[in-house]
C-alpha cells in the first residue's frame, strides 16, 4: 500500500508553472517533456535568455503526521550522469502544517485551491513554503547511496529531510555534512534573474557574435557583461548555448539538452520529467 502525500506533486507542478507565468508573463516559456522525448532549445523563442529545469517533490506522510521528502536514488544517479548545465533543481515543501494540506487548509478556513495564489496569505501561499536545492547538493547528501547504486544497480529510496508535525524545522539525512542550505522559492527566481549562483545548473542562450570559440572557457563576469550588452542592443542574430564548466561557461555544440539517452529510464523512476523554464533576456536584471 502506497503512503499518502501532503500535497500531490501534480498540484505543485501546476502552482509552480502558474507562479512563473504570473511573474514573467510572456517573458517565460514552459515545457513538460513526454516519455522518451528530448528537449531542444531550438524550439524556444529566438531570443537570448536562460533555461533551467525543476524536479518538483512532495512530502510523504507518516502515521504521526510528520513529513518526509523522499529521493529516488536511481533517478538522482541518472541526473548526476548529465553535464552540470542539464541537471535539474530539486524543489520541495517545508511544511508548517500537520498531515494532508487540504485538511490543514480546511481546518484554517481556507480553500486549498487558493494556496497557489498570494491572496491566500503570506503563510499559506505555496511560494512561502517551497525551497530549492541543486541536484549536486542533493547528491552530496547521498554519496554513499550513489556509490552503492553505481556498484549494484539496486533501487533505493531515501529520506532527504523530514519535518515534525506543525514544525517547519528541517531534520536532514544523517549524512548531510554540511547541512544543505536551500534557497526559498521566491528568492530563487530573484537570484536567477541576476544570472544565478556560479555553481547553479543552467543553460544560457546568447548572440553568437560574442562567443565565437567552441573551446574557450568564458568567465562568469564576461557572460553577464555580454548578456547585458545583448539586452541593451536588442539585435540578437544567431544564438549559441552556453553551459557551466569549471566555474566558467563553454559553448554547447548543439541545442540538445542531453537527456535523450536516459529519457525513458529517468521517466520510469519518476512519474514526471522536470519542468523546463526558459526566461527571456528581457526578464533578467543587471543590478548588483
Amino acid at each position: 500500500m502506497s503512503s499518502s502525500v501532503s500535497v500531490p506533486e501534480k498540484t505543485l507542478e501546476h502552482w509552480a508553472s502558474q507562479y512563473v507565468t504570473y511573474r514573467y508573463a510572456s517573458k517565460a516559456a514552459l515545457w513538460w517533456p513526454t516519455t522518451g522525448e528530448d528537449l531542444e532549445l531550438g524550439w524556444l523563442p529566438p531570443k537570448p535568455g536562460k533555461s533551467v529545469r525543476l524536479e518538483l517533490k512532495t512530502t510523504t506522510l507518516s502515521p504521526s503526521g510528520s513529513h518526509a521528502v523522499k529521493i529516488d536514488i536511481r533517478q538522482l544517479w541518472k541526473y548526476q550522469q548529465l553535464p552540470q548545465g542539464h541537471q535539474p533543481f530539486y524543489v520541495f515543501p517545508c511544511p508548517f502544517w500537520e498531515g494532508e494540506l487540504h485538511k490543514a487548509a480546511s481546518a484554517a478556513h481556507r480553500k486549498v485551491t487558493e494556496l497557489g495564489f498570494s491572496r491566500s496569505g503570506r503563510r499559506w501561499w505555496f511560494a512561502e513554503w517551497m525551497v530549492v536545492l541543486t541536484a549536486a547538493q542533493v547528491a552530496n547528501v547521498f554519496r554513499p547511496e550513489l556509490r552503492d547504486y553505481a556498484r549494484t544497480r539496486r533501487d533505493a529510496t531515501r529520506t532527504l529531510v523530514s519535518f515534525a508535525p506543525n514544525d517547519p524545522t528541517p531534520r536532514w539525512h544523517v549524512a548531510a555534512t554540511p547541512k544543505p542550505n536551500p534557497v526559498p522559492w521566491r528568492k530563487f527566481w530573484t537570484v536567477l534573474e541576476r544570472c544565478g549562483y556560479r555553481d547553479w545548473p543552467q543553460l544560457i542562450r546568447v548572440p553568437q557574435k560574442y562567443f565565437t570559440s567552441k573551446h574557450e572557457l568564458f568567465s562568469y563576469g564576461y557572460v553577464l557583461e555580454m548578456m547585458q550588452a545583448a539586452a541593451e542592443a536588442g539585435d540578437y542574430g544567431q544564438l549559441v548555448t552556453l553551459a557551466p564548466s569549471e566555474n566558467a561557461f563553454h559553448v554547447v555544440p548543439s541545442f540538445t539538452t542531453g537527456l535523450a539517452d536516459d529519457a525513458e529510464e529517468i521517466t520510469r523512476v519518476s512519474e514526471n520529467r522536470p519542468l523546463g523554464v526558459h526566461l527571456d533576456i528581457t526578464a533578467l536584471s543587471w543590478d548588483t
